[in-house]
């Protein structure tokens, strides 16, 4: 939804997809249950508020660095999973999308790197949405952003690298590690290299 009517979608609509997605995740957390690999793949739309979390695999750009470096899955690594989703929510443009999506990406996650954020364009959108305190001033604001949107930030896939992947797949750099009741776990091995 978010690549194919990206434009149609109100800044309103988008904060209740947010929403729900959020009263969703806090519900899996609620049951002690992590979704572990928290994506946007893994989100489906029935309606454009209606918003679904589903769990189809391993996605690198959409993991906590504590998960890349030592195969820690928590609660928190799905709330760092959910700001990356929140990101390509408000911006269209998914984390990473300039870089491959390889071992040195996963290197650089650990590292402390962060994905290219058009940020000036979002900070004023949400100043803009946020600044008053009372609900109808907010409304209006929501509305004048809403007509902006056309102008809004609007990732175009052609810039895209060829090998930035947002399909969950194989990685080569896992191993699969059995644990109790016989569920699988990762392990990540990740080289000891320097990226330049």
């Amino acid at each position: 939804m978010l690549n194919s009517s990206f434009e149609k979608l109100t800044f309103h609509n988008k904060m209740k997809n947010l929403f729900y997605i959020a009263l969703r995740l806090a519900k899996i957390h609620e049951t002690e249950l992590m979704l572990k690999d928290f994506h946007s793949g893994n989100i489906v739309n029935e309606t454009e508020i209606s918003s679904y979390i589903t769990d189809f695999g391993l996605l690198i750009p959409y993991m906590a660095p504590e998960t890349l470096n030592r195969g820690e899955y928590t609660q928190a690594s799905d709330i760092y999973s959910f700001g990356m989703i929140m990101y390509k929510v408000f911006t269209s443009y998914p984390p990473y999308y300039n870089i491959p999506h390889d071992k040195k990406l996963v290197i650089l996650i650990c590292n402390g790197h962060k994905p290219e954020i058009m940020s000036i364009e979002l900070k004023s959108h949400l100043r803009s949405y946020f600044n008053n305190s009372e609900i109808n001033e907010q409304i209006e604001k929501a509305n004048e952003a809403n007509k902006s949107n056309k102008n809004f930030i609007k990732y175009n896939p052609k810039i895209t690298h060829p090998q930035a992947i947002y399909i969950s797949r194989y990685l080569p750099f896992l191993k699969s590690k059995k644990v109790e009741h016989d569920t699988t776990q990762w392990d990540f091995e990740i080289p000891e290299s320097n990226i330049s």
